[in-house]
């Protein structure tokens, strides 16, 4: 490989680098740094260490929005 060839390489690493990671950083502006609430039957509740300690209609599970066979997914 030549002087140039490696120079060259050299640019395109550096660079791939360079914008990997001001691409990564910049998601630390949509932190949020305040932790929150979990809502009762919401979403949140499906993920994470269980806090819901028998079966039940109890507010800390997941529920679906309707009482059908539909399909549902958690954003």
């Amino acid at each position: 490989m030549s002087w140039n060839n490696r120079s060259i390489l050299l640019a395109l690493v550096l660079l791939t680098v360079g914008l990997c990671t001001t691409y990564l950083n910049g998601f630390e502006e949509f932190a949020d740094p305040a932790p929150q609430q979990n809502r009762s039957w919401g979403p949140e509740q499906a993920v994470g260490k269980p806090n819901t300690p028998q079966a039940g209609d109890i507010s800390t599970a997941w529920a679906s929005r309707t009482r059908d066979d539909q399909e549902e997914w958690l954003l």
